[in-house]
């Protein structure tokens, strides 16, 4: 296990049981993961600054779900809240859910990124 990594950012161990112990591919999904988050974050942002309930409800859907497939709990977490948010048309919590979700991407892409460099010293 990584040390110095929030143990709750991602689900390594399950990630690659579910991957077969493929660790290339689980790389190569990790780094597809990171692009993909980063993309649809900022979708996230913008319809939120639209004030677009409809924009933020698909785009939080299509962040969760990324997240989701890849075991990031807390993160995928605040995606569903501003997915329901937006759904709900009742943006009076958004501004706080989507901080902790802005907070939490650039700590997941960070033990991604932590995950991968001590993967590199290893092979």
């Amino acid at each position: 296990m990584i040390t110095d990594t929030p143990p709750d950012a991602l689900d390594y161990d399950e990630l690659l049981d579910e991957l077969g112990g493929d660790r290339q591919l689980r790389r190569q999904l990790l780094e597809l993961m990171v692009e993909s988050t980063t993309q649809s974050a900022a979708l996230v942002r913008t319809a939120y600054g639209a004030r677009d309930c409809s924009a933020l409800a698909n785009s939080a859907h299509k962040l969760k779900s990324a997240l989701v497939a890849f075991g990031a709990g807390p993160a995928a977490d605040a995606a569903s809240r501003l997915e329901d948010i937006g759904r709900n048309a009742d943006l009076t919590a958004a501004s706080t859910v989507l901080e902790l979700l802005l907070s939490e991407l650039p700590r997941l892409h960070a033990a991604v990124a932590q995950l991968l460099k001590s993967e590199d010293v290893t092979q």
